[in-house]
């Protein structure tokens, strides 16, 4: 009965230390699965400041093409409106020929054009800074989320780490009490094996008086 009875304490603290390192594995993979994650979303918060530096890049740079169009065009239409204070007459006059008063005429047609065709790209140059501010607005609120995202990560990570040094300790308290269970039991069983020996000579002792006081 006793040898029965340590036999099952000795199984019970046996399946303890087997599910705590069951839980010890599955924790080992849950935190390689956060670290990972905590890798993948760092990786992803560096892609999107890299690309929130080279949309800032980008604006700077038409920033810089939308001034100098500006100037362009401020040249244009200062050098037309100089020139459209001259009524026809006085255009006629001041030129000494009719052919050059008509090749001026083209001149101020094609400046038209012009102004025209640089105002579309100043338009153009204007509608892509807009996109570019409202896609860095977009990518600035990307990074925020994964920010707050690797927090949690991190938070996790944390939480993981303190349980799996609980149940680090608790493994270790029932190793070692599984092991003095065993060498007790190893123990009760060899003296049960002497005591039970020492019985059964002392039995046999008994009966060979018994057979002789018989005789």
């Amino acid at each position: 009965e006793e040898l029965d009875k340590s036999k099952k304490e000795i199984e019970a603290k046996q399946k303890e230390v087997v599910s705590l390192k069951n839980q010890m594995d599955i924790l080992d993979k849950q935190i390689s699965q956060t670290q990972i994650s905590i890798i993948k979303v760092e990786n992803n918060i560096d892609e999107k400041n890299i690309e929130i530096e080279r949309i800032g890049v980008e604006r700077l740079s038409l920033e810089q093409q939308i001034v100098e169009k500006k100037e362009v065009v401020a040249t244009y239409l200062r050098e037309l409106y100089r020139e459209e204070d001259q009524d026809i007459v006085e255009a006629l006059l001041l030129n000494d020929s009719l052919s050059d008063f008509f090749d001026r005429q083209h001149i101020l047609t094609k400046v038209q054009e012009d102004i025209h065709t640089h105002v579309v790209d100043l338009l153009q140059l204007k509608e892509e800074a807009a996109l570019q501010e409202d896609y860095a607005k977009q990518k600035k609120t990307s990074l925020l989320k994964l920010q707050d995202k690797l927090v949690i990560e991190k938070n996790n990570f944390q939480e993981q780490q303190s349980v799996q040094s609980i149940i680090f300790e608790q493994t270790k308290e029932s190793e070692e009490k599984f092991q003095q269970l065993l060498v007790q039991a190893k123990a009760d069983q060899t003296a049960l094996s002497s005591s039970i020996s020492a019985l059964e000579q002392d039995a046999r002792d008994k009966l060979e008086e018994l057979s002789q006081a018989k005789g």
